[in-house]
């Protein structure tokens, strides 16, 4: 793999280009992760355009882009976006911008699937732009091409609502992490200067994810520390939120952490230096705001720009573990830094995470090597660290990568634009580095295609949208020629073993080749012929092609396709993923955490020694998971399925004749499904369809997914989620946790049904106590047995039974609530 790659040069193997649409749309000036939205199995993303004309001038739009194993070829248009690929969101009126910002949000309600949050920074709906934001719900119950932000009411998302004239909030949004350590996502909003009781310093918002649903909107002003909390800037005029971003864990206490630009503010008389603020997350939660100006060590710290004018925190991000010591790290972008007595060459800087003090304040000048380094720009005006983001492990080393952008640098005329990736090692970094010198420290240069494209507007990682098992990245290029002139391009660049690992590349003949590795990152490829591809160490790519091959990929994380023909795989140590093709192939797993897909014919998997993920796709398969935890996937399927994992019974769609050995998990498809547990205990999911899940004595863990569920726990102390529909929850026997989430759902509780915990009754949904010990005839019957608690409404059933209503009170019930 080259340690330069020109965007232009993407052919559809490596990378491909989305073009964008309409004239001077600015596509690619925000892009973004979006996580899993369809619950396909392939990570998505999403493209903000926020000068897009569509519902008048500058009203902006967004792009989900579904992920697909099938890649998007060198080219695709945003304009074929069909529901079925992803699709488009519009900006409400003229002038809202929508776009400016786009970013995953986690599963920030807590049923499964991962959320999107893209900001509408200028809209005036609540004052002179105040800003907006909007959320909108993962589903694997499918999209329309085009979605109505209107139509937003709580079930599919909701609305947040600014507060100030002129704050812009959402100008900076990002996904937080976990930061109160209650189990779910949470988000924060940045503003572009937020007026706060500390004047005009700048402001960042968080709002806690909640399993209990949101309403349609969300007030910014209604934070109160329960919900969320604010966080106010130092300074008059520090900008501070106009970056945000999870820092991940830095300080290691178990609890993630936030990380905050304030790129004009002015250290100890620097003016313009820019700061950045980390903010430690607490289980013990937050009031209702936040002053960075409290800092002090404890509660997280300070970062201080070098020198005057660097504006050290025009961008932030949390990078994941890039040195391997166990602890989150960060990035700084200081885009007008001048380095090596170049003006505005930018720099970034990296700050490791440690579980030591990091006292009150950290100045970058400071950074040794041991604490964290310095990249400096190469030339003048290039204006490195306009954005930083997290890459993931794009090259499957272990290690997480860290990408950045230049977008003043001119490698293929005038601000075409630059883009960095520098792989994360355990060898340790200079305190300094030019990165005129990345190819000896390891990493990769992207070149924008031509003169004024701006590459780099915004990168990001985009995690694994072709699911080979890296991850993969995202460029935008905002001013790039895509469908129409300036409509801008997003790049995205797909991971690969080779970068900053070269080994051999091998092409069989139309005969029966043997290709062996060099114990490095391999590509082979047997080309005709029954080939045999062994790739020895390092993390392989083997390609069988036509006829019926052998693959190895022997240690490391390996990527094998068969091909056609009746193919036999093995993986062999590391963590692959391997694809049988056409024919009737065995795939073997080997030790570590594999991805098996059979895909076409009468296929054998086996997962091998530790917890392993196997798809069910067409034909009569054998899917055995072997030692660990593994999984089996219908995700595909359209069709009504029955899986029983006690008994081994797999009938309809693709589990029509397939025999299931040692699955302790199992996810349905669209269809109605029914999928039965393991004496022993499982983990079930419907997914899509109208399902009846059931678990037996175990201790079970049993969601509905999308439809109107049938979720019956048996014996043992289960978890059970309805997720999205109308549901219908039975724990069963034993000590049960039951959540309904969206929908009206209805909790059945009979005799003998133990201690029971309904976590998010609402007044749409229903208690059937028709089988109880007691005999409840009347609402004052019931009300008559409850107790109002701090966690809530306990409810006596008689004979030793209970449940209890987290949050409820006895006057939240009513005769529509119950079934007696």
């Amino acid at each position: 793999m080259p340690d330069t790659i020109q965007l232009s040069d993407l052919d559809g193997s490596s990378g491909s280009a989305l073009n964008g649409i309409t004239f001077d749309a600015f596509s690619g000036e925000a892009v973004s992760f979006a996580g899993d939205i369809n619950g396909d199995g392939f990570d998505d993303i999403v493209i903000g355009a926020y000068f897009a004309d569509i519902n008048g001038t500058s009203s902006g739009r967004a792009f989900v882009v579904f992920g697909t194993g099938e890649g998007f070829g060198a080219s695709f248009n945003l304009s074929n976006l069909d529901g079925d690929n992803g699709f488009i969101i519009d900006g409400v009126s003229a002038f809202d911008e929508l776009g400016r910002a786009v970013s995953s949000a986690g599963d920030i309600n807590g049923d499964g699937f991962d959320d999107i949050l893209v900001s509408a920074a200028n809209s005036q709906t609540d004052g002179a732009f105040s800003g907006r934001a909007y959320v909108l719900f993962g589903s694997d119950s499918g999209f329309s091409p085009s979605f109505n932000l209107s139509n937003l009411n709580g079930d599919n998302g909701f609305t947040i609502i600014g507060i100030n004239d002129l704050d812009a909030i959402g100008w900076s949004v990002s996904n937080a992490g976990d930061v109160n350590d209650d189990g779910v996502d949470d988000i924060i909003i940045g503003t572009l200067g937020g007026d706060t009781p500390n004047g005009d310093t700048g402001a960042a918002y968080v709002i806690f994810g909640n399993e209990s649903g949101f309403g349609a909107t969300v007030s910014l002003g209604s934070l109160n520390g329960s919900n969320g909390f604010a966080i106010y800037g130092v300074n008059n005029g520090d900008f501070a939120g106009t970056a945000v971003s999870s820092a991940g864990d830095v300080n290691g206490d178990g609890v993630d952490d936030l990380i905050i630009g304030a790129q004009t503010a002015d250290p100890g008389g620097r003016d313009g230096a820019g700061e950045a603020y980390v903010v430690f997350g607490s289980a013990s939660g937050f009031s209702s705001s936040f002053n960075l100006s409290s800092l002090n060590g404890s509660n997280g710290f300070t970062i201080i720009g070098e020198a005057a004018g660097d504006q050290a925190g025009y961008s932030v991000s949390g990078v994941g573990d890039i040195n391997g010591d166990g602890f989150d790290d960060l990035v700084i972008g200081a885009n007008s830094a001048d380095t090596g007595g170049n003006s505005n060459s930018g720099a970034v800087y990296i700050v490791f995470g440690s579980d030591q003090d990091f006292g009150a304040t950290i100045d970058l000048g400071d950074l040794n090597g041991s604490n964290g380094f310095k990249l400096e720009g190469i030339n003048s005006s290039d204006f490195v660290g306009q954005r930083v983001a997290a890459a993931g492990d794009v090259n499957g080393d272990g290690y997480d990568d860290v990408i950045f952008s230049a977008t003043g640098a001119d490698p293929n005329g005038s601000l075409s634009g630059q883009s960095y990736l520098l792989f994360g090692s355990p060898d340790g970094f200079d305190a300094v580095i030019n990165l005129a010198d990345l190819d000896d420290i390891g990493g990769i240069t992207f070149n924008g295609g031509n003169i004024f494209d701006i590459s780099g507007a915004d990168v990001a990682g985009a995690g694994d949208v072709n699911g080979d098992g890296y991850d993969d990245l995202l460029i935008g290029a905002r001013l790039a020629d895509g469908e129409q002139e300036d409509s801008g391009v997003t790049y995205v660049i797909y991971g690969n073993a080779a970068f900053g690992n070269e080994g051999v590349t091998l092409m069989g003949t139309s005969g029966a080749d043997a290709l062996t590795g060099a114990e490095l990152f391999d590509s082979l490829s047997g080309g005709d012929g029954e080939d045999t591809l062994i790739g020895l160490a390092g993390n392989d790519t083997l390609s069988g092609g036509r006829g019926s091959d052998t693959l190895d990929g022997g240690e490391g994380n390996d990527v094998l396709f068969g091909g056609t023909q009746a193919d036999r795989l093995d993986g062999g140590a590391g963590n692959d993923s391997l694809l049988g093709g056409n024919g009737n192939d065995t795939v073997e797993g080997g030790s570590g955490s594999d991805t098996l897909s059979g895909s076409i014919g009468d296929d054998s998997l086996n997962g091998g020694s530790q917890g392993d993920r196997l798809f069910g796709d067409s034909g009569a398969d054998t899917l055995n998971g072997g030692g660990g935890s593994d999984r089996v996937d219908y995700l595909i399927g359209d069709d009504a399925i029955l899986v029983d994992l006690e008994t081994g019974e797999a009938t309809g769609g693709f589990a029509d004749g397939d025999v299931l050995i040692s699955i302790e998990s199992l996810f349905g498809g669209k269809g109605d499904d029914t999928l039965r547990a393991l004496e022993a205990g499982s983990r079930l999911n419907g997914a899509g369809g109208d399902d009846i899940v059931t678990g037996r004595s175990g201790d079970d863990l049993l969601a509905g997914g999308n439809g109107n569920d049938v979720v019956t726990g048996g014996a043992g102390n289960d978890l059970m989620n309805g997720n999205r529909g109308d549901d219908t929850l039975d724990g069963g026997a034993g000590d049960d946790t039951l959540r309904g989430s969206a929908g009206a759902d209805t909790f059945i509780f009979s005799e003998g049904t133990g201690d029971d915990i309904v976590l998010d009754f609402r007044a749409n949904d229903l208690l059937d106590l028709s089988n109880t010990t007691t005999d409840f005839t009347t609402l004052a019957d019931v009300q008559a047995a409850a107790t109002e608690t701090e966690a809530g409404l306990l409810i006596d059933l008689g004979g030793g039974d209970s449940v209890l209503l987290s949050g409820a009170s006895i006057t939240s019930l009513t005769d529509d609530n119950l079934a007696l």
